[in-house]
């Protein structure tokens, strides 16, 4: 009895198992979602592979420590499973306009490189002038993931500044 437990520890330390952390994220406090509806995201786990992913979330662009997806109407994405010990700081859950692959986000400064929070914004596709999307920055001055159908250059405007 003794030696098979010794046995499975030894084989589970050899074989370079690591842990996994449960993450349920959520874009439900994010000024760019809306409220008691479907909003689709992505999530970036910054280097940490997603193991198994939330009901509907897919691999995105490849990658496997990003997903895409569509969160519930609570704003929750569902649990993802990633390799390692994560924090809330080390990924991110991003709100996105619409769902295509291309697409840029922006993190909001002020002159003195602090985050500037819910500043008003508005992203305008070059592509299409008419194709446009306005909100704040949530409280770490971030944007919401602006997407396109096809490679186009994106403009940010800010309608409050003097």
């Amino acid at each position: 009895m003794w030696k098979k437990i010794v046995f499975v520890f030894l084989a589970s330390v050899l074989s370079g198992c690591t842990g996994t952390t449960d993450i349920n994220g959520s874009i439900a406090h994010h000024p760019g979602a809306k409220k008691g509806s479907e909003n689709t995201y992505f999530i970036d786990f910054n280097g940490h592979e997603i193991v198994k992913l939330a009901p509907g979330a897919r691999f995105s662009a490849g990658r496997k420590d990003a997903t895409r997806g569509v969160a519930n109407k609570n704003g929750e994405t569902g649990v993802f499973v990633v390799k390692g010990d994560l924090k809330d700081k080390d990924y991110q859950v991003i709100p996105t306009y619409r769902d295509y692959i291309y697409g840029a986000s922006y993190a909001l400064k002020d002159d003195k490189g602090e985050p500037s929070p819910f500043t008003k914004y508005t992203i305008i596709s070059q592509c299409d002038q008419k194709d446009r999307y306005t909100s704040v920055s949530d409280a770490r001055g971030n944007t919401v993931l602006f997407t396109t159908e096809k490679p186009c250059d994106i403009l940010i405007e800010f309608p409050d500044a003097l």
